[in-house]
């Protein structure tokens, strides 16, 4: 499963692609590609607004995520939203046509399941106009907007 995020680099924001694959073991979320600490902590709350907005985590299988370029540290809690969706895409709890795979997804998760748009977004908009971004609750108006896990 691959979908499109958004990664800090240098201080501003660039493309990512976000992998996302299953192995089997104990259920955990390992990021690939130079994570830094907030990326490795949005694994306790993707699986709380996951179980928030009714939808179950994976019990059998290991999620490793990818953030490629791989060469780049990684800075943002903007991928949650992007890992959430490729799990609930993976394990078929949605259907592929439920989202867009072009646009990019970049959305901070509360433990409760509701989607906020990180303050980074708003400040790098002028860079991404001809992009479709899918975020949660914020002040960008030319973004799709997601309010909740339970809303897809």
């Amino acid at each position: 499963m691959k979908l499109k995020s958004l990664i800090q680099n240098c201080n501003r924001l660039e493309v990512a692609e976000v992998e996302i694959e299953f192995i089997p073991g104990i259920p955990q979320i390992h990021f690939l590609g130079l994570p830094d600490r907030l990326i490795k902590e949005s694994f306790y709350r993707i699986k709380s607004a996951l179980k928030s907005s009714g939808y179950k985590f994976p019990l059998t299988s290991q999620m490793i995520v990818n953030i490629k370029p791989n060469h780049l540290r990684k800075s943002s809690r903007g991928v949650e939203l992007a890992v959430a969706l490729g799990i609930l895409l993976k394990t078929e709890q949605i259907q592929a046509e439920q989202i867009n795979l072009d646009w990019v997804i970049y959305g901070e998760l509360g433990l409760d399941g509701n989607i906020y748009e990180p303050s980074d977004l708003y400040q790098s908009t002028s860079h991404f106009q001809d992009i479709k971004v899918l975020t949660g609750a914020g002040q960008n108006s030319s973004c799709y907007r997601l309010m909740n896990l339970k809303n897809i």
